[in-house]
């Protein structure tokens, strides 16, 4: 794959030409069903894939909260277990650096 302008874009196995995306479609709400088409009108060659979303990879920042279904990355679930840690060695060993004076730049 190689990035253009923000983009990520395949490349044609066949002939390496630039690939864009045709069509797309939701098979379920965490599915979607892609169609990709070599850009080289000889080659002209398709090819199928999806884009699935697996895992939670950071809260939502809503209110709510709301409800996923996914499960939380094992990175997130990495930075809510450090998060913890810090919170409670804060709170039993007080905070290290509350006394020093502000730092004059």
């Amino acid at each position: 794959m190689a990035a253009v302008v923000g983009k990520v874009v395949f490349a044609c196995p066949i002939c390496n030409h630039k690939m864009s995306k045709r069509t797309s479609w939701m098979e379920h709400q965490f599915l979607r069903r892609d169609v990709y088409c070599c850009s080289n009108p000889i080659c002209n060659a398709s090819f199928t894939g999806h884009t699935e979303l697996t895992h939670i990879a950071s809260p939502s920042g809503m209110e709510n909260g709301g409800v996923c279904s996914l499960p939380p990355s094992p990175s997130y679930l990495r930075n809510a277990a450090l998060a913890a840690h810090i919170r409670e060695l804060t709170a039993a060993n007080g905070d290290l650096f509350a006394d020093l004076p502000a730092r004059q730049v």
